[in-house]
């Protein structure tokens, strides 16, 4: 992965709108990466589902959900397997290949979604809660996804100091080796990070 050490700061108000890839949705687009070649490697992004339908086939992609407002829906796959998406912020993984549908439980809700290449990039992640600081280990030679799921935090790292990340705003981090930061909590917050790895 060719990235520059550095932090980026991205805020839903300037999230694009997408339609989902069958036209039955949209989504707000947070970070995209392109290598080579029209198919994204990896992708996160927020869908919003306001009725029961069939999700977009994302064959040799793995792709990870998680329900950040709403009541949630039932995931229904083609071959019969079932998965109740109710509780907020608790990811749940599958293959982006299988056919799938959803069925809401409630009214509108919204997901946040990331894809990845299942032939050259490993996805790993931590649901965090911050009281009013955190170190976080940064593994060498990732990027790292930081997703403000509630709360209000920024980044510390010697004297600098990142503008504050509030709910569904996110961070991108490239590091080339090991290190630590801190993550500091205006209100107790809670965040998803991310690692990728991979080519």
């Amino acid at each position: 992965m060719r990235e520059k050490e550095e932090l980026t700061v991205f805020r839903y108000k300037d999230y694009p709108v997408v339609r989902w890839k069958n036209g039955q949705g949209i989504s707000r687009e947070v970070i995209t990466s392109f290598s080579e070649g029209e198919n994204f490697d990896w992708r996160l992004s927020l869908a919003d589902i306001s009725q029961s339908g069939e999700f977009s086939e994302y064959k040799g992609y793995q792709r990870l959900i998680t329900l950040v407002e709403g009541d949630g829906c039932g995931l229904i796959f083609g071959e019969g397997k079932k998965k109740d998406l109710t509780q907020l912020h608790e990811p749940f993984s599958f293959d982006g290949g299988l056919p799938l549908r959803c069925n809401l439980y409630g009214g509108a809700t919204k997901n946040l979604n990331l894809m990845v290449r299942q032939d050259c990039i490993t996805a790993r992640w931590t649901v965090c809660n911050i009281g009013a600081s955190e170190k976080v280990e940064l593994e060498g030679d990732n990027i790292h996804i930081f997703f403000c799921l509630r709360g209000t935090f920024q980044f510390i790292e010697a004297a600098t100091r990142s503008p504050f990340l509030e709910e569904w705003d996110s961070a991108k981090l490239y590091r080339k080796s090991n290190a630590v930061i801190s993550i500091n909590a205006e209100f107790p917050a809670k965040f998803l990070h991310i690692k990728l790895s991979g080519s």
